[in-house]
This record gives C-alpha cells, structure tokens and sequence, in this order.
C-alpha cells in the first residue's frame, strides 16, 4: 500500500509553473500577455519581435510610462499588481490585466529580462530572472517605456515544449493576436518584426474602419457593411449602456471557420458564445449552414455589465444581460443586410448559374427567391446562395411550408430526395412554374424540377437528423 503524502504548500516555482500552465500555453500567450501589459501602460507604439514563430526569442516593447525601478522585483512577484487593490475594482475592471498573474508565469518557464524606465528615471533598469532565480538587476541605458525580452520558451519543462508547433504554425498564431489586438486598438501604432523582417507596421491615431481595412485587406472593402448601434448612455449611472461599431463582410466572403471574425469588449478580444451565435443568426438563410460570416465588431460598454473574471486567458466572458447583447448584435447586423442589394454577380465564367424564380412578387422572389447556384449543371450537387433579404425569406419560408402541410407536394414531402414542382408550388400559393437560367445555359435545359435534399449530419450508430421545417438554404440541389 503506498505511503500517504502530507499535505503541503507547493515551491513556488511549482506553483508558477502550474498557473503558467493555464496562462502560458504557447509563444501566442505571451504574446497577448505582453501585449495587454502595453495597452495598460498607456503605450502609443508597440513593437513585437519574434524568432522562430517566438519559441527561441520574443521582445515586447513600447514607449508606455514605465516601471519604478524599486518596483521590478514586486512585478514579477505572483498575483502583484497595480491594476487592482479590492474586491470592489472586480465589479468594474476597465484594464486588459488585472490578476498580476501573467510576468511570474511567464518568467517561471523562459529565460526573461524586464528593462524599463519612467519619465522621472535618469536611467532604464533591468532585472534578469531565469526560472524563478533572479540571475541580476543592474542599470541599463534606455528610453521611457518598458522592453521584456523572453528566450526559450519551456526550456525548463521539455513535456510542454515537445508540444508546441513548427516555428512556421506558431508564427501564424501569434501573428493572428497582434492583429487582433492591433484592429481592437485603432490609436495605437502596432509593429511585428519575424526573424528580422518586418511582417506588419500600423501607425497610430488611425481610424476603426483604417485599421480594420489594414489588417483584412482593403480591397475588400466593397465587400463589407459598416453597421453601428448605441444602447443608452455609458455613464456611472448606468450599468447597462452599450455601443457597437463594426464592419461585416457580404454573404460572399463568409468563410469555413470562424477566423474571419474580430470581436472586441471594451478593447478585450473575446470568444463568446452569445456573440458569435447573434453574428450568425443574423446571416441565416444568407450562408450556409456550415460557414461562418467575416465581421469587425468593437463593443464597448460600462465595466460593470461584464465580467472578465471567468478564465485566466480572458478572453471568456460573463455578460450581465447576455440578451441584451445577443439581441442588440443580432438586429444591428440583421438590419444592415436588409438594407442592401445582395443579388451575386453572375459571368459565363462563374462556377454556377444566377436564378430568378417569376410569378411571386416584386423581384420574382419565389421559394429559393433570387441566388446563386455554386457548381451544378450535368448532374453535379450544387449549393443554392439565396441572396433575398431577410423578410423576404421568411415570408417565403413561411409559405412554403403551409403549402408543404397542406400536402401541395405529395406524400413524398419531408424526405430525401423530394421531387418539388413549382406548378404545384404556385399553385398553392407559393413560388413559380419555372426558373429562368441566362445563358450559357440553353433555354431546353432550363430545369422546371429542383432535386432537394436537407443538409443532414450523420450521427454517431449511422443515425440522420433531419433539418425541421425545411428551409431553402438549408438544402443540397441537383438539376434534373
């Protein structure tokens, strides 16, 4: 039987090492931790070096206030911190940092140097710690601000570094957070300089829709809507003010994952499952089902509406009226698309065929309404792009399942591979007899049937799940 261990309070570079695992998981958290520590600092320029994707080198500079030199130790002492001093400042956090957790887990698994200066130092100080060992503190020429150097990441605990990825995926991935962070804070000058190349240079003071246009490309900007919405006053009176700014791509640029999306709090990049449903949501019937939309989104509101106590990495929050939120996205968005033209541009040269169903309304909206077929013709799946607006597709969507209900379309309806005619369809008072195909589809090809089949999953045991009630857009096509 094995000895029982008594209990015992952990070495502290154990401890550090055991937080570090929940703050430091690759190159890319040091980054975001150096980063925010910036911000806080009131920086008007960041510089970000990296060697290796950042695993052999990452520096952080920038020209903020600086630390005391009598203060360099305390900084890299665990949950030490002038961001916050009671319980009270938990219920407003308006800083990127607050735990004070971020340099002692950094510096407990790196090789660090902290060389900083304030504008009432002669000089810059430096403090060199490896592990949890101070190695030297000593004076450093330097201008204010502060510059935090980290070598050999994991050096000191070869399991976790045996799991990072090739320099190359970890570049990428810290390049995604200094963009991120760099589209969240418009005023502030970004640079990222990668094995001695310089990769990205931001000025300062540019506008949100500058910088975002910088970092996603700006010849994408035909392609996007800028949206905006105010929710209140964000005053201390108030805890429930919101407002929103942001830019949203068309329904073309929607992409296979979620990357496309930069959501900002209060400065903070987040993850949030509230936010990311209403941002879909409001595409619905716009996109497939399995794509996610391109959106810019800066959301600021009062400190005490949110917490950001939820996760050492801070990017999970806890809204205080998440539906608030959700609805306030999901009509902001929602009401943008609706006021624009999203008819897809059609060529001879483009992988489908533009349709315009006749017969129910103005525009000859029918069941599928105007769209975009993407591949299809000789007998291939297709993917139907409806590019109606929202009401229209409900409208639409409505009726065609009372026309489903009322049986306009045999007793095959509700199972795959259901033969529609839109005869019967218009008949019902639905959508039209027949779609119009533009060349270089001939007239006698024009298909009087579409082939539907729901976009089901399969389930684990071989199981389907069927899509209840069926929309267009949620539904394979085949011409026949």
């Amino acid at each position: 039987m094995p000895t029982r261990r008594p209990i015992q309070v952990l070495p502290p570079l154990v401890a550090s090492q055991i937080a570090a695992g929940e703050v430091v998981e690759r190159p890319q958290s040091i980054v975001k931790e150096l980063i925010e520590n910036a911000l806080d600092a009131r920086a008007s320029k960041i510089v970000v070096e990296l060697e290796q994707g950042g695993i052999e080198l990452i520096r952080i500079t920038d020209d903020g206030h600086g630390i005391p030199e009598a203060e360099l130790d305390l900084a890299l002492t665990p949950h030490a911190t002038s961001k916050v001093s009671t319980a009270d400042d938990l219920e407003r956090i308006g800083t990127m940092g607050f735990r004070g957790e971020a340099l002692a887990s950094i510096a407990s698994v790196s090789r660090m140097s902290l060389r900083s200066r304030t504008a009432e130092m002669a000089g810059a100080a430096i403090i060199e710690c490896e592990g949890d060992v101070i190695l030297a503190r000593r004076p450093a020429p330097g201008p204010v601000g502060t510059s935090v150097t980290v070598r050999n990441v994991f050096f000191n605990t070869p399991a976790r570094r045996k799991f990072l990825r090739t320099p190359q995926t970890e570049q990428q991935r810290c390049t995604e957070t200094v963009q991120q962070l760099a589209v969240a804070h418009p005023h502030i000058g970004f640079a990222l300089v990668s094995n001695g190349r310089t990769t990205l240079d931001l000025p300062p003071d540019q506008s949100p829709r500058q910088r975002a246009l910088a970092i996603i490309g700006a010849e994408l900007e035909g392609e996007l809507i800028e949206v905006s919405a105010d929710v209140g006053e964000r005053s201390a009176m108030h805890a429930g003010a919101m407002s929103l700014w942001g830019l949203i791509g068309r329904p073309s640029l929607a992409r296979a994952t979620a990357s496309g999306q930069y959501v900002a709090l209060n400065g903070r990049i987040i993850r949030d499952k509230t936010v990311q449903h209403a941002i879909k949501e409001a595409y619905r019937g716009l996109i497939e089902p399995g794509r996610h939309p391109s959106a810019v989104l800066l959301i600021e509101m009062d400190p005490r509406g949110v917490d950001v106590n939820v996760h050492p990495s801070k990017t999970e929050v806890r809204f205080r009226d998440s539906s608030m939120v959700h609805s306030m996205i999901l009509r902001t968005l929602r009401d943008a698309l609706q006021g624009q033209d999203l008819t897809a541009g059609w060529s001879s040269e483009a992988r489908g065929h533009r349709f315009d169903h006749a017969g129910s309304g103005a525009g000859g909206l029918g069941l599928l309404g105007a769209g975009y077929v993407e591949g299809g013709g000789g007998g291939e799946a297709a993917i139907v792009r409806p590019v109606v607006t929202l009401q229209q597709r409900a409208e639409e969507t409505k009726r065609f399942v009372e026309a489903m209900r009322a049986g306009a379309f045999g007793s095959g309806m509700g199972t795959p591979q259901t033969r529609i005619d839109f005869a019967a369809l218009q008949a019902a008072g639905g959508a039209a007899a027949a779609a119009e195909v533009p060349a270089p589809v001939a007239p006698s090809e024009a298909p009087e049937l579409l082939h539907l089949t729901p976009t089901t999953r399969p389930l684990q045991g071989g199981r389907r799940r069927r899509a209840s009630p069926w929309r267009a857009s949620d539904c394979w096509c085949r011409w026949l």
